[in-house]
């Protein structure tokens, strides 16, 4: 199920941006993004245990 279907899925993560959140993709990536009113916003995809970092 992606984040049409599921979008309050993932680990919200309000400290490093309001409304963020990250979920895990088959063990190697992992998904930043943020869900609005009427859209799912993706803002990062990161690879191989890539760290999300505000100002990149």
């Amino acid at each position: 199920m992606g984040p049409r279907c599921n979008p309050e899925r993932g680990s919200l993560r309000d400290h490093v941006r309001p409304g963020l959140r990250i979920v895990g993709f088959e063990r190697r990536v992992s998904v930043a993004f943020v869900v609005e009113p009427t859209e799912v916003i993706i803002i990062r995809i990161l690879y191989a245990g890539q760290r999300f970092d505000e100002e990149s």
